[in-house]
């Protein structure tokens, strides 16, 4: 609640009116200020006039039997004014559009009593009120329209928050913390070992699981002695990108491949990043499948590291602007299997790729 001590305008009291939901008023002015806005208003018939106005604008049932009302009959009227609020602003805006025209035929009737050469300059107020008028108008409609949907994002706003509440309720909850901790055991411990064996033993057999285990351990020993690939920033200033995309073909087309794979990925390579297109990229890897490894950046002043190097056994990292800028380049792969694997639709692929015919 605030206290206003000073003396102000109609048009900033009428601006404050139109922030609230409900008006409570008693004078005159007060409600024709509430009503000019649409803003749906109880009325505390202080003078006849009070009652009068509301009967007129046809919202009589908003209007108070007495001026001291008993707070049940107030909170009802509120209650009612707030749950019938669409309706009862519409009613009130029709009534005060009513009122204008009202205002513009008074305005004709003063100007038909004024002689002729004092009637050039009101003529001219008269058509510039018509247009403010209707100016008006439509300012209210695009406030109405404005006000439709500021209700409709509150609504959303408050689901979200509901469904907020919801999910910091069961990330909190006992079962969240204990699927949380048979996750962490059955992946990410020493134990996930443990745990794959059984659960091999209990679809597969206990033998199935001691081939699988016995492979397992041979795969991550070979791993371990697979060379480390150093890899470093570049100055792309001082580098040319059709030489450095010649390096990498002439790299791929020197070794006995099964073919080529380019490979589109949102992030750059990563060896041990654990992400569907690096995992992808290192599979193909293994399988001895050459990989050009096309890793998203925002612009060419984004430093990547490992530009036309070898991040990976027989993965070559280029950063998709340097690829899509040079597709004519990439005619050098001899190789007779060549594949395209996009992951994410940007449709500068597509028609890069139409322009040279590839697709």
């Amino acid at each position: 609640m605030h206290l206003i001590e000073q003396s102000i305008s109609p048009q900033f009291a009428q601006t404050l009116l139109q922030k609230c939901d409900v008006v409570v008023g008693m004078r005159l002015h007060s409600l024709i200020l509430a009503i000019n806005t649409g803003t749906p208003v109880i009325a505390l018939p202080y003078d006849p006039k009070v009652a009068s106005l509301m009967k007129e604008a046809g919202v009589e049932e908003y209007s108070c039997q007495s001026i001291s009302p008993q707070p049940e009959e107030l909170t009802k009227l509120i209650d009612r004014a707030i749950k019938n609020r669409a309706d009862l602003k519409k009613k009130l805006q029709t009534f005060a559009s009513q009122k204008k025209v009202l205002a513009l035929e008074n305005v004709n009737l003063a100007i038909n009593t004024l002689n002729q050469s004092q009637r050039t300059p009101i003529t001219f107020a008269q058509d510039f009120a018509f247009q403010t008028l209707l100016q008006l108008e439509k300012v209210d409609e695009e406030q109405e329209q404005a006000q439709v949907k500021n209700e409709a994002t509150i609504q959303r706003i408050h689901q979200l928050e509901a469904q907020s509440a919801q999910l910091a309720e069961i990330q909190s909850s006992k079962f969240w913390k204990l699927a949380k901790l048979y996750y962490r055991i059955a992946q990410d411990s020493p134990l996930k070992f443990l745990y794959q064996f059984l659960t091999v033993v209990r679809y597969e057999g206990f033998i199935s699981a001691l081939k699988k285990s016995y492979q397992g351990v041979v795969k991550r020993l070979q791993f371990k002695q697979k060379t480390t690939f150093k890899v470093s920033y570049v100055d792309e200033s001082s580098i040319d990108a059709t030489q450095v995309l010649q390096q990498v073909i002439r790299n791929l087309n020197d070794r006995k491949l099964k073919g080529i794979f380019v490979v589109t990925s949102a992030f750059p390579f990563d060896e041990f990043y654990n992400q569907r297109v690096i995992n992808l990229a290192k599979f193909l890897s293994a399988e001895n499948w050459g990989v050009i490894f096309v890793a998203w950046r925002w612009s060419k002043d984004e430093k990547m590291l490992g530009i036309g190097q070898e991040v990976y056994k027989n993965i070559f990292q280029i950063p998709v602007d340097m690829f899509l800028e040079n597709q004519i380049e990439m005619s050098g792969v001899v190789a007779e299997k060549k594949y395209f694997v996009i992951q994410f639709p940007h449709p500068e692929f597509f028609y890069q790729c139409i322009k040279f015919g590839k697709i």
